[in-house]
């Protein structure tokens, strides 16, 4: 008699367990096709009315006098600078000290960002990227 590595309980219980079958899927019940089922799914695929905007009010303002405000906190002087002046002064030192983002925005500001080209099979593709209008 062969080893089969289980013990007497194991193959018993083995025998017992038979394969259990899955109940069948019920088939999906489908409504009957007429015109006014049809009404119904095309009416949500609409859900603004011809001429009805979806955004009535538009896009949000920006914040009122947001430029006003920026150039008083920018223009304030401390130690004889602006605010404006010290922070481009701080970002000077960056770059000279190595800093290669700090370097990037002081060219990118000063002489505009370079144009990139991208080959794409056998055709070179100029993508020009535009400054932010700050």
């Amino acid at each position: 008699m062969k080893n089969s590595g289980k013990t007497e309980n194991q193959k018993a219980v083995a025998k017992k367990k038979a394969p259990t079958k899955k109940a069948p899927k019920k088939a999906a019940t489908k409504l009957p096709v007429n015109q006014e089922n049809i009404a119904k799914r095309n009416a949500n695929l609409k859900p603004f009315q011809k001429g009805q905007s979806g955004n009535p009010n538009g896009r949000p303002k920006k914040l009122p006098q947001l430029d006003v405000l920026l150039a008083e906190v920018l223009g304030e002087e401390k130690d004889g600078f602006t605010a404006a002046q010290a922070i481009l002064m701080k970002v000077r030192q960056k770059a000279i000290g190595g800093d290669m983002r700090a370097a990037e925005i002081i060219l990118d500001r000063a002489y505009g960002k370079a144009k990139q080209s991208v080959e794409v099979t056998e055709k070179t593709i100029i993508v020009e990227t535009s400054e932010d209008d700050d």
